[in-house]
């Protein structure tokens, strides 16, 4: 049998989850920082409130959004043996929701779109923070106003960033007081 991963490094472990405490869904709050801005400790405040206050950072709360699964990039295997392609990367979206809609928002998300930011997504209920750490751009539709009283307008944001094969975002426990 061919030894086909050049890089193999050992299994490692799986830890079990204990009295079905599994991880839920949803988003929350995401803090949005330019990629050439820096926080030494995501488990602090003090690292984001600097980024604020110098114009590089922003906190953007209550809204509703996911993190679904990413889309594997694939590329040409390139030993003979095996499958015809492998695993490159992964492309993530991340898309939420913001009912927050005045016309200063409407001014924020105009000037968000198309940038490139790195992000700390806070998770609804777990007080725990993924911190993305890829190039990500972002996509703002203007608000919708949807044809009845009954439903709200709301901006649609999408925050795309690709990966390599072997990332996973940074999950910490979230500062108190910054969410």
């Amino acid at each position: 049998m061919a030894n086909l991963d050049y890089c193999f490094n050992g299994l490692g472990e799986h830890e079990r989850i204990q009295c079905a405490q599994w991880q839920k869904g949803g988003i929350d709050g995401i803090f949005l920082f330019y990629t050439d801005a820096t926080i030494a400790n995501y488990t602090l405040l003090a690292g984001y409130t600097s980024l604020i206050n110098a114009g590089t950072g922003i906190k953007i709360q209550n809204i509703k959004g996911e993190l679904p699964d990413g889309s594997p990039v694939e590329g040409d295997n390139p030993i003979g043996c095996g499958s015809d392609t492998v695993i490159d990367g992964f492309d993530f979206t991340i898309t939420y929701m913001d009912y927050n809609v005045n016309a200063d928002n409407d001014a924020l998300y105009a000037n968000l779109n198309g940038q490139t930011v790195y992000a700390a997504v806070h998770l609804c209920g777990e007080d725990d923070l993924l911190v993305i750490e890829e190039a990500i751009t972002i996509v703002a539709l203007p608000a919708n106003v949807p044809t009845s009283q009954k439903e709200k307008q709301r901006y649609s944001v999408t925050l795309k960033f690709s990966t390599g094969k072997d990332y996973y975002p940074i999950r910490v426990a979230s500062p108190v007081g910054l969410f």
